[in-house]
């Protein structure tokens, strides 16, 4: 008999040693280890009801078969503890994908660094697009699209980073504003401009006014990019500040632009109402931002964003990256977020 007792002991103790290892290890598959422990702790009363009352007929069911005895026991203790311990071994799978995307966004930051140091960025002529979902509302989305602006025809919405005097680009200036401004004119057969429309539209918002605070948002009419690209509006946001004699400089709070322009998206009282927009990097351009740091405060405004519950009618939230540096700082980015997910795209953005 002190055989099976000391047996029974044994188990109990190695499943309860090995649960509260499993709990305080920082070990990859942790979660897992909560199933062989509680199989060892339902083992105990096995060798107790074996040893104490071999003639036992305590019985159960699960799932349409009856046990008896120590068997019920048995089936009983580790069915409980194990229901309570298989949600968490889904986490060791989350736990690997995040590490897998921590380790891709290291070495997307160690290209960006040799990129940087060397060839100098490159232009993303093919568009491609990288989704990445919010885990806490899956139903909302941060999306990566690679190339021109002119490319884009999935977007309701396109922003405009702007300055604070809401003065767009001239026309052939390689800028999000010219390109905004120019495909949005009317023109005739040979291309020339016979109605400004958007930044006419522009200037009437602005009135007597020379300037707007940092982080404004103004809304116009798509003009012409409604008929050739679907653009429900544009939304122009000062996302840039000029100082005579020293160019421009990014706003400070330039996560507040990305906040500001998505509030403003929300609300717009357009029919259907618009569910998704495309940013530039905004005030990496003539703005002269920093690429990484600027990535991570738009992004990271954006995911926060779309993760509250000031979202309704906006879904998708895209970022222009229009150079191979730009799309490594944004992977990057995300890579490290917590808060979202890589996700399969179908063939349509």
């Amino acid at each position: 008999m002190i055989i099976p007792i000391l047996i029974a002991l044994a188990s109990l103790a190695f499943g309860v040693a090995f649960y509260f290892h499993a709990v305080h290890s920082e070990r990859r598959n942790q979660h897992s280890s909560f199933l062989i422990s509680w199989l060892l702790i339902a083992l105990t009363p096995v060798f107790l009801v074996f040893t104490f009352f071999p003639s036992s007929s305590i019985s159960g069911s699960v799932q349409g078969f009856t046990f008896g005895g120590a068997v019920a026991a048995f089936v009983f203790v580790w069915v409980y503890g194990s229901r309570r311990s298989v949600p968490l071994s889904s986490l060791d799978r989350l736990q690997e994908a995040l590490d897998l995307e921590r380790s891709k966004g290291e070495e997307l930051e160690a290209q960006l660094s040799r990129l940087t140091a060397t060839e100098g960025p490159t232009v993303l002529a093919d568009q491609q697009v990288f989704a990445y979902g919010i885990a806490s509302r899956r139903d909302r989305q941060v999306l990566l699209v690679t190339g021109d602006i002119l490319n884009v025809h999935f977007a309701d919405l396109w922003v405009n980073s702007e300055n604070s005097n809401m003065q767009m680009s001239r026309f052939f200036e390689r800028t999000i504003s010219a390109a905004i401004r120019y495909h949005g004119a009317k023109k005739d057969e040979l291309g020339s401009v016979q109605e400004d429309t958007i930044a006419n539209e522009l200037a009437q918002k602005m009135g007597a006014a020379t300037s707007v605070a940092p982080g404004t948002v103004l809304v116009t009419s798509p003009g012409q990019l409604a008929s050739t690209h679907g653009v429900k509006a544009i939304l122009h946001v000062a996302a840039v500040t000029g100082e005579p004699g020293a160019g421009y400089t990014r706003v400070s709070d330039i996560a507040r632009c990305v906040t500001n322009v998505l509030e403003k998206a929300d609300s717009l009282s357009i029919s259907p109402p618009p569910a998704s927009i495309v940013f530039p990097l905004l005030g990496t351009g003539t703005g002269g931002a920093g690429l990484e740091t600027t990535a991570r405060r738009l992004l990271n405004a954006a995911v926060n964003w779309l993760g509250s519950e000031r979202s309704i009618h906006i879904t998708k939230v895209y970022f222009l990256a229009y150079r191979d540096s730009e799309l490594i700082a944004c992977r990057s980015v995300l890579a490290e977020a917590g808060s979202v997910l890589p996700m399969k795209l179908p063939k349509r953005p």
